[in-house]
């Protein structure tokens, strides 16, 4: 049996298709890196306990350098990966003007 949105659709009408969605119901078109970015995140707080930690030491100084030091450890993480991922053409290019 023929749907109406079928026979609709097979006229030449509007189309009603849904768009794709993943199974969390977000669209990740629009921020292909989302996940690269919260890997970052993962990785710079797992790091700066791990830091910490093999630090031995409770002092307050020791874990703000070893916070400022994951920050910049999840930056470089996720710029590398990043041109890793544009290298291998699983990210888009980036299509902002210079300037």
């Amino acid at each position: 049996m023929m749907s109406v949105m079928r026979l609709t659709e097979a006229a030449g009408g509007p189309s009603y298709a849904v768009p794709q969605r993943d199974r969390r119901g977000v669209r990740m078109a629009r921020m292909p890196s989302l996940m690269l970015k919260l890997g970052a995140v993962i990785f710079a707080m797992l790091w700066t306990a791990w830091m910490v930690w093999w630090g031995g030491d409770d002092d307050g100084v020791d874990a703000i350098i070893a916070s400022l030091c994951g920050a910049a450890v999840g930056c470089a993480w996720y710029y590398a990966m990043r041109w890793q991922f544009r290298r291998k053409a699983m990210l888009p290019q980036d299509t902002r003007p210079n300037g």
